[in-house]
């Protein structure tokens, strides 16, 4: 099997559209990604939009990623909660318009952007820290 990244994926504009309509998202602007295609809800609520390509990660890898982040979250622990589709699940795998299988879920987006190391203060590593011990 060819393992396609998410940089080669070419979705339609019509597949994207579905994948939106799915979570509930009406429009959205692609964010990157490398091991999946990141997408942000471009209307409140924020939302995250993932595809994955079943070569990368198949549907049951990543239900069980996105339950131990809705366990992580029902605990309370600061993370990115799931957002559940219309049909009610965590995790949604559909064939697009090229006939490849594709993998969708959908997160809330976190507050804050993307920091350089060298910008961390020796608190916030702290924090962190407790934060990766917690999970």
């Amino acid at each position: 099997m060819t393992i396609v990244r998410a940089a080669d994926m070419q979705l339609h504009a019509a597949d994207l559209h579905r994948a939106a309509a799915r979570f509930g998202i009406e429009s959205l602007e692609r964010i990157g990604g490398f091991e999946n295609s990141l997408y942000r809800s471009t209307a409140p609520p924020g939302r995250i939009l993932r595809l994955t390509h079943f070569s990368r990660r198949s549907k049951e890898m990543v239900e069980a990623e996105f339950a131990f982040m809705d366990h992580l979250a029902a605990s309370g622990v600061p993370v990115v909660a799931p957002v559940c589709s219309i049909a009610d699940e965590l995790v949604e795998e559909w064939v697009d318009q090229r006939g490849d299988t594709l993998v969708m879920a959908c997160m809330t987006e976190a507050p804050g952007g993307y920091r350089k190391a060298s910008e961390w203060t020796d608190g916030e590593i702290e924090t962190y820290g407790a934060l990766l011990g917690a999970m």
